[in-house]
């Protein structure tokens, strides 16, 4: 609410600031007031309306609001305003995905290498039961340095879902760790920290800590409930 006002005050000052017009929008999505961030994302786009990333968050907005025409239509305008929209790409896949559990339709939508878009491939992998070729794209993002920690958990929870414990547990343990170094870091209510703790919750899952990873999934829901995010 306090960004809401903040929004709201650049525009009384500057209503044609497109960039407090799409802000606004995306604090009414948080708040669940969907008509009324993409009404806040329609006055963005009229001003700027080759902005592909406002285009995309207006597209997810439909989507939230069950305006599935329109997501999808949205998301296909990024992508056509910028190829390089990975956001566009991978929420388009999962759209076809939500819509008609077309899962190959999907991996045919994310064709670029950039590292967001080959790990929403191994997801979609996963969900057809092709471990194999999850575990090989995981191993070539581990090749990378620059993103090793994200690619070795991914790699573990494969394993783990095939069936491999025994290979995946140490690769889990140690996101694990990395997680939880990362949360201690954070302030308890930040929205970040919450999509941490939920991974790290996925992690005791798949090590097959049942009670800690419902524990962690509380904790996440009491510090950020739905009614204010």
């Amino acid at each position: 609410p306090g960004a809401l006002a903040a929004y709201d005050a650049v525009l009384r000052e500057r209503p044609g600031d497109v960039d407090a017009l799409w802000g606004r929008g995306l604090v009414l999505r948080r708040l669940g007031r969907f008509s009324e961030a993409i009404a806040a994302y329609d006055a963005a786009i009229e001003l700027n309306p080759r902005n592909d990333t406002v285009i995309t968050d207006r597209a997810l907005t439909y989507f939230f609001a069950g305006r599935l025409d329109e997501a999808d239509a949205g998301f296909r305008e990024g992508l056509a305003l910028n190829a390089d929209n990975t956001t566009a790409a991978f929420r388009l896949a999962n759209l076809k995905l939500y819509r008609n559990g077309d899962a190959d339709a999907a991996l045919a939508t994310l064709q670029s290498e950039q590292r967001a878009v080959q790990f929403a491939r191994v997801s979609l992998l996963a969900f057809q039961r092709k471990y194999d070729q999850a575990l090989a794209l995981t191993r070539v993002l581990e090749a990378d340095p620059s993103d090793a920690g994200e690619a070795a958990a991914v790699r573990g929870m494969m394993l783990a879902a095939a069936g491999q414990r025994e290979a995946a547990a140490p690769l889990l343990r140690k996101a694990g760790q990395k997680l939880r170094a990362e949360l201690a870091s954070l302030p308890l209510n930040s929205g970040g920290g919450q999509g941490s703790r939920h991974r790290l919750a996925q992690i005791e899952a798949w090590l097959g800590n049942e009670k800690a990873a419902l524990e962690l999934t509380g904790q996440a829901l009491a510090l950020l409930p739905p009614e204010k995010d």
